[in-house]
């Protein structure tokens, strides 16, 4: 007969000894005045990780880190700084503490360039690599002068444009720009806008060679619009004749992170979310934008004037 023994080690620990891991996100774009930097702390929490993160001090390293990019021979150094319009979520809100750098004019298409971020108490270092471009060669072929809301015509309710070199992520934007005033307060016009965004598409390649479309949906982007303007019966509002169309992209590597973090993607329960950023976690990635002004069709200022609740009067260029 043979007997099986244990015996319990009193010593297990559930978990491991803390160490800093740096997390760090950033998004490149070379047009940008200035350029932010989200740098964390991953963090060790023994009750529950959602009230957790809703503490600064649980994301944030007790010390300024050293942060730069290394670009040839030349250095762009980091500085922290507060903002106070972080939107609410999962971590810390509004205020949120980042790195920043003014970039603007210091980037050229096709710069390779390195984020490095050292930690003065570890001496370890966090470094990631990505490539600067831009979007000057994507060219939005049509349409050419006149956004149309005529949907009798559905061959005119596509937006094409080329695609760009290393990058393979587009989403195309459309945005009313508007003025609301208080008839009896002149002075306090304030300029907005409403975005609505379409469908992302994605090249096959990253060689610049393809075209690209995608159609737009009149009601779905008036319905943005209703639903991003509270109602008004005091404030007139006067929408401008230039609607701005822009393609954003982005390359590859932030490509791979979202698709490593939507379920659309995969049916997988549990999956590595994608990371370019040594010795830590997090993405360094590129983008850039490309706009174009186009005008209204009288149908599509009709449709906008008639829009229930929002007190539409004219076009701007009718007011002033």
């Amino acid at each position: 007969m043979f007997f099986l023994t244990t015996s319990c080690n009193k010593d297990f620990k559930l978990f491991e000894d803390y160490k800093d891991i740096t997390i760090a996100y950033g998004l490149i774009n070379k047009e940008d005045s200035v350029t932010y930097l989200r740098i964390e702390k991953a963090f060790l929490t023994y009750g529950d990780m959602f009230e957790s993160a809703q503490i600064a001090d649980s994301n944030l390293f007790p010390y300024k880190l050293d942060v730069r990019i290394e670009k040839e021979n030349t250095e762009i150094i980091f500085d922290t700084i507060t903002i106070f319009n972080k939107k609410g979520g999962i971590f810390y809100a509004p205020k949120m503490q980042v790195y920043y750098a003014v970039t603007k004019g210091k980037f050229e298409n096709l710069d390779p360039i390195k984020l490095v971020i050292k930690n003065p108490k570890t001496n370890e270092y966090a470094t990631s690599e990505t490539m600067i471009y831009d979007a000057s060669r994507l060219k939005i072929i049509s349409p050419t002068n006149y956004i149309s809301f005529d949907t009798s015509i559905p061959e005119k309710l596509f937006i094409n444009f080329n695609t760009i070199q290393n990058t393979r992520l587009y989403q195309v934007a459309m945005r009313l720009n508007y003025m609301e005033v208080n008839p009896q307060i002149p002075e306090s016009c304030a300029y907005k806008h409403i975005d609505y965004y379409l469908e992302e598409q994605i090249a096959l390649t990253t060689d610049g060679t393809e075209r690209l479309s995608i159609t737009y949906n009149i009601d779905a982007f008036l319905a943005a619009v209703s639903n991003g303007i509270p109602t008004s019966t005091t404030l007139e509002r006067y929408w401008s004749d230039e609607m701005e169309l822009s393609v954003n992209t982005a390359n590859e590597d932030f490509m791979a992170y979202q698709q490593s973090t939507s379920s659309d993607y995969s049916i997988i329960m549990y999956r590595k979310t994608y990371s370019n950023i040594e010795n830590g976690y997090g993405l360094f990635a590129c983008r850039a934008i490309k706009t174009k002004v186009f005008q209204y069709d009288n149908r599509a200022k009709a449709r906008i004037k008639n829009l229930e609740g929002l007190n539409f009067k004219g076009s701007i260029e009718d007011y002033e």
